[in-house]
């Protein structure tokens, strides 16, 4: 939905259900950011820099460089977000940076509800198991969270993800040429996952599913998969993890990676990984790099 169609009761009406379910129905009032009048209005009445209200994130737009580069010569790239968004911390009882975002995700100047659980910021120390083991149960709280939020959105017809992998399946009712090619869709958001399933579909690929690290693992399979896009931020088994147990294997290793992640993670793609791009994707950088890498 573009931002000059947005309603800003439909923004007003997702902080409310965010709110009912991380704190509590009681808590809605008390903590409900002071709001303009929203009746008849866009969402952009509530992105005014005067209320500081939501934190604008925008994009640094692409071009997709031809031939793609090496891994190598990747490192040398910007690895920085392609989309536009709109961030309001909202936070939960045991994670305060959890946060409503209003963005693009693969179609540039639509936009969409999601909750970003904004982990990636911490790592835990890996010598610490204490540290470890309570970091892991606040990410498995915060994807429950996540996944009741946005399901209660859908349920409610506002403007989410689910909006997105509908229109791109209605799509796909069209004739397309199939490639006979096959892409392993590996992520623990469901919804993102469809919806990048969607995407590929209606641009002729076949693709599977995993919804996190060890169902990728189990699935991934050289001879049906001529790619793999792999989440790092996943429980269980972490894309990292996924590309080291690959890189290992005689026959799956020969299957290119690309990684992906809300936030860059260093300077090169990981070992076992052919190339890397930051999440939420722009759809025809993301295209670029799929058909490079299937070829």
């Amino acid at each position: 939905m573009k931002l000059s169609e947005f309603p800003a009761a439909a923004v007003q009406r997702a902080i409310e259900i965010y709110l009912e379910i991380a704190y509590g129905a009681d808590a809605v009032a008390e903590r409900m950011p002071k709001l303009p009048p929203v009746a008849g209005r866009t969402i952009e009445v509530l992105l005014d820099p005067a209320l500081a209200l939501f934190r604008h994130e925008p994009p640094r737009r692409a071009t997709t460089p031809d031939p793609l580069p090496s891994p190598a010569d990747q490192a040398k790239l910007p690895l920085e977000r392609r989309v536009d968004q709109f961030l309001l911390e909202l936070g939960n009882p045991r994670y305060p940076l959890m946060k409503l975002v209003v963005g693009e995700h693969l179609i540039i100047g639509e936009y969409f509800l999601q909750v970003d659980t904004h982990e990636w910021i911490f790592t835990p120390d890996p010598g610490d198991p204490a540290e470890v083991a309570s970091f892991a149960a606040i990410k498995a709280y915060n994807a429950d969270l996540k996944r009741r939020i946005e399901e209660r959105w859908n349920a409610e017809g506002l403007p989410t993800l689910l909006d997105l992998f509908t229109h791109l399946t209605a799509g796909q009712q069209c004739a397309v040429k199939r490639r006979n090619q096959r892409v392993l869709v590996v992520d623990d958001d469901v919804f993102a996952g469809k919806a990048l399933a969607a995407f590929l579909g209606s641009r002729g690929f076949d693709v599977d599913l995993a919804v996190d690290g060890d169902d990728g693992l189990a699935k991934a399979d050289a001879d049906h998969h001529q790619l793999i896009i792999l989440d790092c931020d996943m429980p269980r088994r972490t894309g990292q993890e996924v590309c080291a147990a690959l890189m290992v294997d005689p026959i799956r290793s020969r299957i290119p990676i690309l990684l992906s992640s809300l936030a860059p993670i260093g300077d090169k793609p990981p070992p076992g990984a052919t190339a890397f791009l930051i999440k939420p994707f722009q759809a025809d950088v993301l295209l670029y790099f799929v058909e490079a890498l299937v070829r």
